[in-house]
């Protein structure tokens, strides 16, 4: 199962914290709220997927909406993983990280993508 949560930085950026599975289920249990934390107008969203263990193609398409949805708000979205995790290996295979910045650290995501 696959929990999410945010939490805004004053004028900056808003960060949500995805942990678990993103297979089927954690997908179910968690697209709704991530909508809503992602659809927030003219702001740079940080997924971070570091506590995220696994990472199916539905928890892609979940991020790829996402991303659109923070679009369509005048916002972008970034992800932060953790370096070598399997989550990363897989969004690289995917080719996920050309089309959504993808950032180990949170230092470089934040001088790469400022709020």
């Amino acid at each position: 199962m696959a929990s999410v949560a945010y939490k805004d930085e004053k004028n900056g950026p808003r960060t949500v914290v995805v942990s678990g599975r993103l297979d089927a289920m954690g997908v179910v249990a968690v697209e709704d709220r991530l909508g809503v934390f992602c659809a927030v107008t003219d702001r740079l969203v940080i997924i971070n997927l570091r506590s995220v263990n696994f990472l199916a193609s539905q928890g892609i398409r979940c991020l790829l909406i996402n991303a659109k949805t923070a679009a369509a708000h005048g916002s972008q979205l970034a992800l932060l993983v953790e370096e070598g995790s399997s989550v990363q290996a897989t969004l690289q295979a995917a080719g996920i990280n050309r089309i959504i910045p993808t950032f180990s650290c949170p230092v470089a995501l934040r001088e790469a993508l400022p709020a």
